[in-house]
């Protein structure tokens, strides 16, 4: 009887280390997927900020 608790146990945390496992995969590619979005966002922001001093002249005064 101990040797089948024993497997059961044992059975019961390869399951739960085989889940943890997914978990963590999942949560590395959402991670990855999230520092790509950043990054995108990041480059927008920098062409934005680009485009807005190109548009105003050196001596202050908008672009026509």
């Amino acid at each position: 009887m101990e040797t089948g608790v024993r497997l059961q146990n044992y059975m019961y945390a390869v399951q739960v280390l085989e889940r943890m496992r997914q978990v963590k995969a999942e949560q590395e590619k959402d991670n990855r997927s999230a520092e790509i979005r950043i990054g995108i966002y990041k480059e927008r922001i920098k062409g934005l900020r680009s485009a807005k001093k190109a548009a105003i002249q050196p001596d202050g005064k908008a672009a026509a």
